[in-house]
């Protein structure tokens, strides 16, 4: 595939950008660059006919919509305005690395206009910043900081707790790709024993960073080993309730759970009941089954549990804009180039 001077729509190629918290310096920089490769940028408003019908829209709203349904290419996060485009759409690159939001609905459609789109997701960039909360919520628990921080609310000078920490211990990293994998080179870095890698195939994808790789299936017999579990699994078929009683219980007393992946992965109910019965010593979550947690959901008064609301990603750091962007003109020189793109996905794996 080479450059070409017109797309089907007639006139300069074009790309929509729907993407929130890209400071104007990052948009310069991918306007240039697409500019480079022969295509005219649009930023799109995330919040465009939200609340109004098309037949309601202004002129600068229409102007939009008309970009969006000429726009060869989409830039977007969680599938944003995919659906306003149409037959000219040829690829859509999203910001987030997991893709559920695009898995056909009950009644068989999709938010993609048409078959036969390139479809991307931006794995790889999430990996410094995830990382960073995963280490976080490990030594707020091993430290013992939510007994501390309550201590600082009644203004009572605390005890000295037993404390735990990542130099010695052995991790279980549910979940073995660019997430885990960043977060398993760091706890290395951090004096961590041994590090477990479980993936979907257990094969070796990272060399020298695991002390052993098992699949799925080789899961119960890797947990009773762990002094923590973490995890940064895809949303699929294969890992929703991964995480029940049953494996609960195979954990040492002592162990806690790290959760940065999805919700679903983890049968809530039971890691409430595990939480609160001692069956494990602790958890972090950042994704649960429903968000927002609902108010007076069993998980927010659930013993030694940190819970944050799915802020472990995101596009909060700029490092992480700065890696999407980097990641997106990359790929549409490989585009451009007629060249595979990287994070192509297969919707019928879900990654």
């Amino acid at each position: 595939m080479s450059i070409q001077k017109e797309n089907t729509a007639g006139g300069t190629r074009k790309i929509s950008v729907s993407v929130s918290h890209l400071e104007q310096e990052l948009r310069d920089d991918l306007s240039r660059r697409a500019a480079e490769l022969g295509f005219s940028v649009k930023f799109i408003d995330r919040h465009l006919l939200e609340k109004k019908t098309e037949e309601q829209a202004d002129a600068g709203e229409r102007e939009q919509l008309q970009w969006l349904r000429e726009s060869e290419v989409i830039l977007t996060s969680r599938g944003r305005h995919v659906e306003k485009c149409s037959e000219n759409l040829k690829w859509a690159a999203d910001t987030y690395a997991g893709m559920d939001v695009y898995y056909p609905r009950e009644d068989g459609t999709s938010i993609l206009p048409h078959e036969g789109i390139f479809l991307t997701n931006s794995s790889g960039v999430y990996g410094p910043t995830i990382s960073e909360h995963i280490i976080m919520a490990l030594l707020m628990l091993w430290r013992r900081e939510p007994e501390y921080i309550e201590c600082h609310r009644e203004q009572t000078w605390g005890p000295r707790l037993e404390l735990g920490s990542i130099m010695g211990s052995s991790f279980v990293v549910l979940g073995a790709g660019d997430i885990g994998t960043t977060f398993a080179k760091k706890a290395r870095a951090l004096g961590a024993a041994r590090i477990i890698g479980v993936s979907r195939t257990g094969r070796v994808r990272y060399p020298g960073v695991y002390d052993g790789m098992h699949s799925f299936t080789e899961l119960a017999g890797v947990l009773p080993e762990a002094d923590a579990v973490v995890m940064s699994l895809p949303g699929t078929k294969e890992t929703v309730g991964m995480m029940d009683m049953d494996m609960f219980r195979l954990m040492k007393k002592s162990a806690i759970l790290v959760n940065v992946g999805r919700g679903l992965s983890v049968v809530q109910k039971d890691l409430v009941e595990a939480l609160n019965s001692g069956i494990i010593a602790g958890a972090a979550v950042d994704v649960m089954e429903k968000e927002p947690l609902p108010q007076g959901d069993p998980l927010w008064t659930a013993k030694n549990c940190v819970i944050t609301p799915h802020v472990a990603g995101n596009m909060t750091l700029k490092t992480t804009r700065q890696l999407i962007v980097d990641l997106f003109c990359r790929n549409l020189q490989h585009y451009v180039n007629g060249e595979r793109l990287e994070n192509l996905m297969d919707l019928t794996r879900g990654y």
